[in-house]
């Protein structure tokens, strides 16, 4: 991960950038995964690093963007605490589920409304494997949501997706611009509460 320091052309300022590594974990079963906190920790390290580095320009910077690690997800308690790893697009645990998907719904139909396919890089598979594999833990899931959405929860208190982000998901009905009821419902999700909208932490 990095942060970066840009001009009024969109030009990066030389020697205005912060570096972290962001350490995956794999297993022999074909995980993929990382530690939400760890992640973000790392993102508030770059950002204080930068601003550093920039000294008085700081001062100057006029507007903030990022860009996220798309194809991803956790599960979020009701106290806004991650309760599971950061589970990615390379993670293929899911890929039995997918296959099961296939089975079951026309996918050509499924690929027209959300313009994902059934694969286990998206969130109909995956959310539908963590049901199954880590019941327990994923019944305690108030929210699932992306890294993007958990950094924004840690520094501001409060989470918003992006229709980008959302359409990565394989859950969006991109003509409605809503969440698919029926691949929530298969996926084991519920409803679209428990999918991130717009959250705030428990009492604010």
């Amino acid at each position: 991960m990095r942060a970066m320091l840009f001009d009024q052309a969109g030009r990066a300022v030389p020697g205005l950038s912060a570096r972290a590594d962001t350490d995956m974990r794999t297993t022999v079963d074909g995980g993929v995964e990382a530690d939400a906190d760890t992640l973000v920790e790392r993102v508030i390290g770059c950002i204080d690093a930068l601003l550093a580095l920039a000294g008085p320009r700081a001062a100057q910077i006029v507007a903030v963007a990022g860009a996220s690690l798309v194809g991803n997800v956790l599960g979020v308690g009701a106290d806004g605490q991650a309760i599971t790893p950061l589970y990615t697009w390379a993670d293929t645990r899911s890929a039995g589920i997918a296959a099961e998907l296939r089975a079951e719904l026309d996918e050509a139909v499924v690929h027209d409304r959300t313009g994902c396919l059934l694969r286990g890089s998206y969130l109909p598979a995956q959310l539908r494997w963590l049901y199954r594999a880590t019941p327990d833990v994923a019944r305690r899931v108030h929210r699932w949501m992306s890294i993007a959405e958990y950094l924004q929860l840690r520094l501001f208190g409060a989470a918003h997706v992006s229709y980008s982000v959302a359409s990565w998901s394989g859950l969006l009905d991109r003509r409605l611009l809503l969440w698919d009821p029926e691949l929530l419902a298969l996926a084991g999700a519920g409803d679209d509460s428990m999918v991130s909208g717009r959250w705030r932490r428990r009492g604010q």
